[in-house]
């Protein structure tokens, strides 16, 4: 996954209007016709555009949430094996609590986003 959004606001407006669109100075135009985008589609296209970058936003926090709890995956491995040989899991409880908390709060974050 790329690490930053950055669809160009001409693709966007070229895909809305089925036309080949190009910025000039500050307006954009048609490259059949060299005449101006009706400012509502613009206006659209920035809509669009804002709701792709909040998508991939929320793909991103996704993405990395689930990354970091298969990167810990190990300590509730280690913690479940030592209770299966009724080992003292308290320690490691104390030792891990940060990252119990956080995967907590990844957990939290992936249900939220999901659902």
């Amino acid at each position: 996954m790329q690490e930053d959004y950055n669809r160009p606001l001409v693709d966007i407006i070229s895909e809305k209007t089925g036309e080949q669109v190009v910025m000039v100075q500050d307006a954009y135009v048609y490259l059949s016709s060299s005449e101006n985008v009706n400012s509502s589609i613009v206006d659209e296209a920035i809509m669009t555009q804002k709701e792709e970058e909040n998508t991939f936003s929320k793909q991103k926090e996704q993405s990395d949430a689930k990354r970091y709890l298969e990167d810990t995956d190990w300590i509730i491995t280690k913690i479940a094996e030592t209770t299966a040989l009724n080992g003292d899991i308290e320690a490691l409880k104390t030792k891990y609590a940060t990252a119990i908390s956080e995967r907590k709060l990844a957990r939290d974050l992936i249900n939220s986003l999901e659902g």
